[in-house]
């Protein structure tokens, strides 16, 4: 009758931490989506200060529409554990396009400044 006790004892504390521990990675994984979404608005935020033309804007915010369509079809369609970052579809480097234009501008303003 101890040991059932015991037993039970140990189940009771089992359980109480298996949902201590699924509350937690419950939480953890609700702040890992929100952070996700809060880099996306980021980036489209970051689109906007840096394109001052709405059709490059448009462009890009499309390409990157391409891409997350790209990765939940792959995602979707995907039934083993492959890694889905090892195919990768084209995609822009919007840092170095960013650093072109700031290049551009910096031509530009010197330009009125010979004159």
């Amino acid at each position: 009758m101890k040991n059932l006790k015991s037993f039970h004892k140990k189940l009771v504390k089992e359980s109480n931490s298996e949902q201590n521990y699924s509350i937690a990675e419950a939480v953890d994984k609700d702040l890992a989506k929100e952070d996700a979404l809060s880099l996306v608005s980021e980036f489209v935020k970051d689109v906007k200060k840096r394109f001052p033309n709405k059709q490059d804007k448009l462009e890009i915010l499309r390409d990157v529409s391409k891409t997350l369509e790209f990765y939940i079809n792959e995602i979707e369609n995907t039934t083993s554990s492959i890694d889905i970052m090892t195919v990768s579809p084209p995609t822009l480097d919007f840092d170095e396009v960013g650093s072109e234009l700031d290049n551009n501008e910096e031509e530009f303003d010197d330009s009125f400044e010979d004159k």
